[in-house]
């Protein structure tokens, strides 16, 4: 982290909350960054407004000045969930009495339960999930598979990244459910 004391001469803030992916136009003129659902935007050339303010400014390097100066974009993505997608492959697929539930067994698991890989990673596991939530994730020696879903028995040489595309964030008990990115998770 940047002190403010100890700064690099020249440094400008771009943004008062932060951001995550970011990247330049090809040309090299704009700066973009994102922020929750919106995409901020600053053309380079314009900062030269601000100049003076960021020269006197060590506390918090002309923020005051370039918030002026930011353009942003609300970006709205709407997709289905990878359960939602394996429930319509399977309803395509073939006909199963419980349609809800989805069995993988013979998988290879990474779980976040001690922090420690050797402990966390589970050979030859089941993982449940019945009406998009997973009920179990255990090592397969311990477990009885259910019947009536449909099973997914996992060979070494197959790989379905679909399947194991999960990603949440919690910053504590607040809120029992995951939110899409770390910064709707307040919301």
């Amino acid at each position: 982290m940047v002190k403010p004391g100890n700064a690099t001469d020249g440094l400008v803030r771009l943004s008062l909350d932060g951001g995550h992916d970011v990247t330049w136009s090809e040309d090299g003129k704009k700066i973009f960054w994102f922020l929750g659902p919106y995409l901020h935007f600053l053309e380079v050339s314009k900062l030269s407004r601000c100049t003076s303010t960021i020269r006197k400014d060590h506390l918090t390097f002309g923020i005051d000045c370039v918030k002026n100066l930011l353009e942003y974009q609300e970006i709205v993505v709407e997709h289905s969930t990878d359960i939602s997608w394996l429930k319509k492959d399977v309803a395509s697929t073939a006909s199963h009495p419980e349609s809800d539930l989805l069995v993988l067994y013979n998988a290879t698991l990474l779980t976040m339960e001690t922090g420690e890989f050797e402990k966390d990673l589970v050979r030859e596991a089941l993982l449940v999930i019945r009406g998009g939530v997973i009920t179990t994730a255990a090592a397969l020696s311990t477990v009885v598979i259910p019947t009536g879903g449909y099973c997914y028995r996992y060979a070494r040489s197959n790989y379905c990244a679909r399947i194991f595309r999960l990603h949440a964030h919690w910053d504590g008990f607040e809120n029992p459910m995951p939110a899409k990115s770390w910064e709707m998770e307040l919301t």
